[in-house]
């Protein structure tokens, strides 16, 4: 079962946020940069919808899969930033 819950982050630019030309891991810029998570498995990018949900659903917004990856509603960004920075 873990490798259902398998995710890839790409970076704005569509390169995976592992890989970059030294083989070192791309620093996210978590503010200045979109990000996509990919299901690794199936291909499929997380999505949001504009629409929140009912009074059930806390009012939260819907998450959900999507096969398009350019769409509205599949780049991410960070908010906060919680933890210490690592020297």
């Amino acid at each position: 079962r873990f490798k259902d819950s398998l995710f890839r982050v790409e970076i704005d630019d569509g390169k995976d946020a592992t890989s970059n030309k030294n083989g070192l891991a791309t620093p996210w810029k978590s503010h200045d940069q979109l990000v996509r998570f990919v299901h690794v498995p199936l291909g499929i990018v997380l999505h949001s919808t504009m629409s929140k949900l009912p009074d059930w659903g806390f009012a939260q917004y819907e998450v959900n899969g999507a096969k398009v990856k350019d769409g509205r509603g599949s780049a991410w960004t960070a908010r906060d930033i919680i933890g210490r920075i690592r020297k």
